[in-house]
C-alpha cells in the first residue's frame, strides 16, 4: 500500500515541472525526495515540525507554485491564515502569472474579510483564467453579499460570453435572482441551466426551494421527487418534501416517507417527532402511542414521556399520561419545565388545585430560573381567583425573561383580565413588538380594543394580521365579527359570526362569549325570539373560565332583557 502512494506521489510530481526549469537536477531530486516525505508525513498525520521544515527545503531547492501552494496549505491546516498569506504573497510575487496563488490568496483574504484584496487577486486569477467558474462564482458572492446587483450581473453577462453553455452559469444566475426577489426570472435561469445539465442535482434542489417560494407547492414536490429519483437518500431533501406533503395534507405520502427514514435511523428523535405528528393528524393516536414505545425501547428520551404524556391526555387517559409525567420526575433531578406544568395541568383539571401548586413549587426549587414555571403558577392562581398572587408570579416571570414575548403576554393578559386594561396594553405591545407575526397576541390586542371599544379599526386591523396566519381559527373570526359589530355593520358581522359557530361545532365546544356575540347581533337586528335562543344556550356555560366578569355581567343583562333566568 505504502508503495502505491509513494507511486501516486511520484506521479503528482510532475505537476510541479511550473517553472523548475532553472533548478539543477540534483536539487530537483532532493526537493522531489523532500516533497515525498512530506506528502507521506501530512497522510500520517506525523511530525508537524518535520514537515515543515521539509517545506521550507523545498522552497529553497525548488521555489515552483506548487512548492508555496503546499507550503500555505500545511498553514492552513494549522489554521494559520497569516503565514499562509505570506508565503502565497512570496510565491505571487515571484510567479505573477499563476492563477491558483491569485485564487487562493482571493479565497483567503475574502475569509479574512479583506475585501479589497480578495478582489484584486480574484480579478487577476479570472484575467488568467477567464472561463474558470470558481473565480466567476467567488467574485459574484461578494457582490451578493453587499446587495451590489449591477455588478453581479455584469459579471454573470461576461461570464456567459466566456462560456454560454455552462450549467454553473445560469444555476448561479439564479441564486442572484433569487437573493433580488425576482422569482420568475430566477426561474428561467434554473430552466436554462437545467437545459444545459438535465441530471444537477442542485439545479433541482433550487429549483424546489424556488417554487416554494413562489407558494406552488405541487412544483416544489416535482422537483424535490426528480432529485431523489437522481440522487436517493438525501435526507434533508426528503425532510422538504415531507414537509410540503404535510403542508399540503397529504398525510399518507408524508407518513411513507417519514416511516422510510425511521428505518433508517431508529429512534432519531426529529423522525420519530414528525412520524408522531403526522399520525395525530391522521387521528392514529394508537399507532402514534406505538411509535413512541418503539422508540423508548431504543432511546429513553424524555421527550419521547413528554409526546406519550401528551397523546395519553389527548385521548382522555389522563391517568396514564399522569403516570407516565411523574415517572420523569419522581428521580428527584431537574427535568423540563413542561413536565411539572402539565402534571399541574392534570391536577388542575381534577379540581386538585392545591397538588397542582405543589408539582409547580416543586419544579421551581429544582429550576429556580425557569420563567415558564411562574407563567403556569399565575395561571392557575388566577383560576383561583387569587389575583395579586397570580399578577406576582406573571411579573416575576417577566423579570427572569424581559425579553419573552410570552412571559410579557401573560402579564398583559392577566391585567387586561383584572380590568387594568391600559396597563396591560403596554406589556401586550412590548410582546408583539418582539414577535410581530404571532397570531395569539395580535387577536387579544385587536380583541381587546375592540371590545373595549377604544380604538375598533386598530383592532380590526390586528385581528386581520393573525387571520392571514389562521384563515379558519373561529376565535379570530369571532374577534373579526365584534369588531363589525361594533362599527355598526351587524349583517356582515353576523355572516362571519356564524361561520365562526360552525368553525367551533367541528371542534365539539361550546363559547359562551361566541354565543353572547351572536345574541347580540340577533337583539340588534330584531331578531328577538333567536336572540332568546341564543341567550339561553350561552347561559348553560355562564361560570366558564374564559369568560371575563364584563362579559359575563353583559351575558345575564342581555338575557335578563329578554326575560330568561339564570339556570
Amino acid at each position: 500500500m505504502r508503495k502505491a502512494l509513494v507511486f501516486a506521489l511520484l506521479v503528482s510530481l510532475f505537476g510541479w515541472s511550473e517553472g523548475s526549469g532553472a533548478a539543477s537536477a540534483p536539487l530537483k531530486a532532493q526537493a522531489y525526495s523532500a516533497v515525498v516525505e512530506a506528502q507521506l508525513l501530512r497522510m500520517e498525520r506525523a511530525n508537524p515540525s518535520r514537515i515543515l521544515s521539509l517545506y521550507q527545503r523545498i522552497l529553497e531547492a525548488l521555489p515552483v507554485p506548487q512548492a508555496y501552494i503546499d507550503t500555505a496549505h500545511l498553514f492552513l491546516e494549522e489554521g494559520d491564515l497569516n503565514s499562509a498569506v505570506e508565503i502565497l504573497e512570496k510565491g505571487a510575487d515571484r510567479f505573477p502569472q499563476s492563477f491558483t496563488l491569485h485564487f487562493l490568496l482571493g479565497e483567503i483574504y475574502g475569509s479574512m474579510g479583506k475585501r479589497n484584496l480578495a478582489l484584486l487577486h480574484l480579478n487577476k486569477a479570472l484575467e488568467l483564467s477567464p472561463k474558470d467558474e470558481r473565480v466567476y462564482q467567488s467574485l459574484i458572492g461578494f457582490y451578493v453579499e453587499e446587495s451590489n446587483y449591477n455588478a453581479a450581473n455584469a459579471l454573470l453577462e461576461k461570464w456567459q460570453r466566456a462560456a454560454p453553455h455552462s450549467c454553473s452559469l445560469y444555476l448561479t444566475w439564479a441564486k442572484v435572482y433569487m437573493a433580488m426577489g425576482l422569482y420568475s426570472q430566477a426561474l428561467e435561469k434554473l430552466q436554462r441551466a437545467q437545459g444545459e445539465n438535465p441530471q444537477n442535482p442542485e439545479v433541482l434542489k433550487y429549483m424546489g426551494q424556488l417554487y416554494e417560494l413562489k407558494g406552488e407547492s405541487e412544483k416544489a414536490i416535482g422537483a424535490y421527487k426528480n432529485l431523489l429519483q437522481i440522487s436517493p437518500g438525501l435526507i434533508g431533501i426528503m425532510d422538504r418534501l415531507g414537509q410540503l406533503y404535510i403542508k399540503s395534507k397529504k398525510y399518507p405520502l408524508a407518513l411513507k416517507l417519514y416511516e422510510t427514514l425511521l428505518q433508517q435511523h431508529p429512534g432519531h428523535p426529529q423522525i420519530v417527532a414528525k412520524v408522531v405528528s403526522i399520525l395525530m393528524a391522521m387521528g392514529e393516536k394508537e399507532k402514534a402511542l406505538r411509535i413512541l414505545d418503539s422508540a423508548l425501547r431504543i432511546n429513553k428520551r424524555e421527550r419521547f414521556f413528554f409526546m406519550k404524556g401528551i397523546i395519553l391526555e389527548d385521548m382522555g387517559r389522563k391517568e396514564e399520561a399522569l403516570k407516565v409525567f411523574q415517572g420523569v420526575i419522581k428521580d428527584g433531578r431537574p427535568h423540563e419545565p413542561s413536565f411539572y406544568i402539565q402534571i399541574a395541568g392534570i391536577y388542575a383539571e381534577k379540581g386538585e388545585k392545591e397538588e397542582a401548586l405543589d408539582v409547580l413549587r416543586k419544579g421551581i426549587v429544582l429550576k429556580p430560573d425557569a420563567a415558564e414555571l411562574y407563567r403556569a403558577m399565575a395561571t392557575l392562581y388566577s383560576d383561583m381567583g387569587e389575583k395579586a398572587k397570580a399578577l406576582a408570579n406573571a411579573a416575576y416571570a417577566v423579570v427572569l425573561k424581559p425579553q419573552d414575548p410570552a412571559c410579557l403576554f401573560s402579564l398583559g393578559a392577566l391585567l387586561e383580565r383584572q380590568g387594568r386594561w391600559k396597563k396591560g396594553e403596554k406589556f401586550l405591545k412590548r410582546a408583539l413588538k418582539l414577535d410581530p407575526q404571532n397570531p395569539v397576541i395580535l387577536n387579544y390586542l385587536g380583541y381587546m380594543y375592540i371590545d373595549r371599544g377604544v380604538k375598533i379599526e386598530e383592532g380590526i386591523q390586528l385581528v386581520k394580521k393573525a387571520l392571514k396566519m389562521k384563515p379558519d381559527s373561529p376565535y379570530y373570526l369571532d374577534s373579526l365579527a365584534w369588531g363589525f359589530f361594533k362599527k355598526g355593520q351587524v349583517r356582515e358581522a353576523l355572516k362571519i359570526q356564524r361561520k365562526a359557530l360552525k368553525l367551533i361545532k367541528r371542534e365539539k365546544k361550546k363559547n359562551a362569549i361566541m354565543l353572547g356575540h351572536l345574541g347580540a347581533m340577533y337583539m340588534a337586528l330584531g331578531m328577538r325570539e333567536k336572540a332568546k335562543a341564543t341567550y339561553t344556550e350561552a347561559l348553560k356555560y355562564i361560570n366558564s373560565k374564559e369568560l371575563t366578569p364584563w362579559e359575563r355581567k353583559e351575558i345575564i343583562s342581555s338575557a335578563k332583557a329578554l326575560g330568561l333566568s339564570l339556570p
